[in-house]
């Protein structure tokens, strides 16, 4: 079991370094449409990381659902569920190597640190172009 401690811009989500789950994002969805950050807008440089603690099962079993539609952001799962918007979030594993999944990919290392870096990737859209006749 990964054993490990997040911090969003500073803040330590899980002071035993215990979590079920963790999911940092910059987009509503992940791992096949999974609604994990419905808060989230691509363009406001910000993070949004959802933190679950270790439950049983049977509450495993019953947030999943809400999970899966980005419903689980209401009192009913505050006791269970951490989630923040934060322009860095660091990952330190309790143990030599920690695995995580990187957009399907498994990989391990030492630390991990995300951020978000203003106006890093240029986008360009296409536009319509009408012809006068």
């Amino acid at each position: 079991r990964n054993k490990c401690k997040i911090y969003a811009d500073g803040e330590l989500l899980n002071p035993k370094g215990k979590m079920l789950l963790c999911t940092v994002a910059n987009g509503q969805y992940v791992g096949g449409g999974y609604k994990c950050a419905p808060r989230s807008e691509n363009n406001d440089g910000l993070l949004e990381v959802c933190f679950v603690k270790p439950i049983s099962i049977f509450k495993f079993l019953a947030l999943i659902g809400d999970y899966k539609n980005g419903t689980h952001l209401v009192p009913k799962y505050e006791k269970i569920i951490t989630y923040r918007r934060a322009k860095k979030v660091v990952v330190e594993p309790q143990n030599d190597q920690f695995a995580i999944c990187i957009d399907g990919e498994i990989k391990r290392a030492k630390n991990y640190t995300v951020e978000v870096i203003p106006g890093a990737v240029k986008f360009a859209a296409p536009i319509k172009v009408t012809e006068k006749v």
